[in-house]
């Protein structure tokens, strides 16, 4: 990375640096995972009003 990003950058050295140990503790995701909603109860929900707005009917 040295020889493409120059590290004169503080904040840019830092963020390298941040960057390098988050990467392993990110869990890959793999296709054959597989998502099981059988099992979920809904058992709360919410309803919110996002917008009002005056209708002209003519």
């Amino acid at each position: 990375m040295s020889q493409i990003i120059d590290y004169d950058n503080k904040d840019t050295e830092k963020l390298s640096f941040y960057a390098r140990y988050l990467q392993p503790m990110l869990r890959e995701r793999l296709d054959d995972d597989e998502i099981y909603f059988s099992n979920i109860i809904m058992s709360h929900y919410r309803f919110s009003k996002l917008r009002q707005q005056d209708l002209k009917l003519q």
